[in-house]
């Protein structure tokens, strides 16, 4: 039950936040400044926690690829 709460307590102070960051910054900077470091935390997350080795391969030019399109399209 205390995690239900701490969930909606953390999205709560997210939003606050972030209707106040809006008005100081553009929407999109917003985004290309979210998505990496969320991407970041994920990749840590699988590496350190999961104990999941990643290993760059021959996609990634079209993974990267994909993470632009998706930036753009995400404003």
């Amino acid at each position: 039950m205390i995690t239900i709460v701490a969930f909606y307590a953390l999205m709560a102070g997210v939003f606050t936040v972030g209707k106040q960051v809006v008005l100081y910054a553009y929407p999109f900077f917003l985004t290309a400044l979210r998505l990496p470091v969320a991407g970041t935390v994920f990749l840590l997350y699988a590496r350190y926690i999961q104990k999941n080795p990643w290993r760059v391969t021959k996609d990634i030019g079209l993974l990267l690829f994909g993470y632009g399109i998706a930036v753009i399209c995400m404003d």
